[in-house]
């Protein structure tokens, strides 16, 4: 074989490559090049990536029938296309060349004897083994720390998950608990306690009927008096207009309602007719929605005798839990004192 056109090729491929590389790949080269390949004094001096593959050919590292090396060093730095590019076809020329009678493609860069070169060839396998060997122990360790940070983030992922999942079933816990315990508090709400017996206003011969009290304060006539009472305001005429003391007690105390249900609001009788209907059940929710007044509501409880001119027992109750406890002071407290 020609030597001067094996070292030729050689020089075209260096140059060629020089030509792809940028700086920070000649360095990465440095580097995966050991102190045993290339003293650390030797790879500071080298600038240029033809510099570095003509002293890794001097030293036998790179040879015209061996770019192991070359194809080592291209492929860590992540340039393969240029394998493909530069270094395959010159691997082509150089076999060639060999197939045409070339016995030996060894190229030294220096001359000497024979023994000179076949210490340089033992040299050369020497350090290609101690190569292979560097390789076989560095190329487990990239896997080897990816399996590594990849278990570490399984293992943070489970963790969160875990953690969100405790949040949630706590939560969840935490609110049934308290929908628990809001209907207890509702099945537990304290019932009126109502008397069992309710005691009678008057006999059969001297009750009065309870008339519908219009806003005006107008009421109807009593069905069981043997003359109509005159049209007028029946609870302004007070106990000056009865025969009895029994009827002149009953005017007073419908007179009293009267009063009482003009003082009553808005939000007020809202609060009256849920204590009468949701809460103590003392008005059918039928009943208890037609009644738009107070005096509608004190004339039902009147009728079902819940109260009564000598029982107003029930009605400072529910004035005292909307809360008016002043009109049991103003209307109720006076009434009873007479």
């Amino acid at each position: 074989m020609d030597l001067t056109t094996c070292n030729g090729r050689l020089r075209e491929l260096y140059q060629d490559l020089q030509s792809e590389l940028r700086k920070g790949e000649v360095e990465k080269i440095k580097q995966l090049l050991s102190d045993e390949q290339l003293p650390k004094g030797e790879k500071e001096s080298l600038k240029g990536a033809a510099e570095i593959f003509e002293k890794l050919e001097e030293i036998g590292l790179i040879k015209a029938n061996n770019l192991s090396l070359l194809h080592h060093l291209i492929t860590k730095i992540k340039r393969r296309p240029l394998i493909a590019k530069y270094i395959e076809p010159c691997e082509k020329i150089l076999a060639e060349l060999q197939s045409k009678g070339n016995d030996e493609v060894d190229v030294p860069s220096n001359t000497g004897t024979t023994s000179e070169v076949r210490q340089r060839n033992r040299k050369t396998k020497q350090h290609e083994k101690k190569q292979s060997q560097q390789m076989n122990n560095i190329t487990p360790v990239v896997p080897n720390r990816v399996k590594e940070i990849v278990m570490l983030c399984v293992v943070v992922l489970v963790f969160i998950f875990g953690i969100g999942v405790y949040t949630i079933s706590s939560s969840s816990d935490s609110i049934a608990t308290s929908v628990v315990e809001s209907k207890k508090e509702e099945r537990n709400e304290p019932k009126l306690e109502l008397q069992s017996e309710l005691i009678p206003a008057a006999g059969d011969a001297e009750k009065t009927s309870w008339s519908s009290i219009d806003t005006h304060g107008t009421d109807n006539v009593d069905a069981n008096k043997p003359k109509k009472r005159k049209s007028g305001n029946y609870l302004a005429e007070g106990a000056s207009s009865s025969k009895s003391p029994l009827d002149s007690r009953e005017a007073e105390f419908k007179k009293m309602l009267f009063d009482l249900a003009k003082e009553i609001g808005v939000d007020d009788l809202k609060s009256l007719k849920h204590l009468c209907g949701n809460v103590y059940g003392l008005i059918p929710k039928g009943d208890l929605e037609k009644r738009e007044q107070a005096n509608g509501v004190f004339q039902y409880l009147c009728e079902d005798n819940k109260i009564s001119s000598d029982n107003t027992e029930l009605l400072e109750r529910l004035l005292t839990q909307i809360p008016r406890k002043d009109l049991v002071e103003k209307f109720i407290r006076p009434y009873l004192s007479k």
